[in-house]
């Protein structure tokens, strides 16, 4: 079944490399922002966990900024993958079972 969502951007905006380029863009931000929601859960339920492990955690080094921006910064790739998969792809169960099945075989190997 076909939502036709794209139909009203692609007749107002008739030149998709913009709407495309906007897509990633978007999809970017929303990534790194999701990213920031989930370091902020994480360390709210594991600095108190650590904690009462009485196990010392420091937050003042450059590897946990390194850390935590990496992650960032790949989500905010995956965001981009998702968008640019969804733009060659048509039918979304084929890339969802494809993506799976990917991530699957480069999980084992």
């Amino acid at each position: 079944m076909a939502h036709q969502t794209a139909t009203p951007t692609f007749l107002a905006t008739p030149r998709r490399g913009r709407v495309v380029v906007a897509k990633l863009v978007t999809y970017a931000v929303a990534g790194l922002g999701y990213a920031a929601a989930c370091t902020v859960v994480l360390l709210a339920v594991a600095l108190p966990w650590f904690a009462a492990k009485h196990v010392d955690i420091v937050l003042s080094g450059t590897d946990l900024a390194r850390t935590l921006g990496g992650v960032g910064i790949e989500v905010a790739l995956y965001a981009v993958l998702g968008v640019a998969v969804g733009r060659l792809m048509r039918n979304q169960i084929a890339v969802i079972v494809g993506s799976s099945c990917t991530s699957s075989s480069l999980a084992r190997s």
